[in-house]
């Protein structure tokens, strides 16, 4: 009796354990490479406060950088700029596009995958592969008008996008 029940216990343990690997794929065939995964990696983690330097600031804008820190979250940096004011910079590497899909502006060709500029606010929104980041730099605390301002953003993200 006591072999018959070992010979039983193997037999549900083995189909139970059989049934485990159900969610995965089935082996390729004989002779055939494996189909290659769908989807990219998500990125490593991006420290906003330290992607864009002090000299990448101040080339962009013309002003020193006097400070920086984070916001209330990790994805948050504010670099202050004496008494000209903040520059806000977010960076999102969870749901990128749908972070980036919220976005206000006109679109801005040749950025990133896709961007838009937010002339009202001074916002720049980039999404470039598995990373979304915003620029606001308001003109008038900033850089003084608009049209430098946007061009002092669109400065920022090109240094962010060689950096990701």
């Amino acid at each position: 009796m006591r072999g018959m029940r070992a010979i039983v216990t193997s037999a549900v343990a083995g189909a139970l354990l059989a049934g485990c690997g159900g969610n995965s794929p089935p082996p390729p065939p004989a002779g055939r490479p494996p189909a290659p995964k769908t989807g990219a990696a998500a990125p490593a983690k991006i420290d906003p406060c330290s992607i864009l330097t002090a000299d990448d600031l101040k080339a962009a804008t013309g002003k020193a950088v006097e400070s920086s820190e984070h916001g209330a979250q990790d994805n948050v940096c504010w670099f202050k700029l004496g008494e000209a004011g903040k520059i806000l910079f977010v960076v999102y590497t969870s749901a990128p596009k749908e972070t980036f899909q919220g976005a206000r502006g006109e679109p801005v060709p040749g950025l990133g995958d896709e961007a838009r500029w937010n002339k009202t606010i001074g916002m720049l929104a980039v999404l470039k592969g598995q990373v979304s980041f915003s620029i606001t730099m308001p003109p008038s605390m900033v850089v003084g008008n608009p049209d430098e301002c946007f061009a002092a953003a669109k400065a920022l993200a090109a240094k962010v996008i060689a950096k990701i």
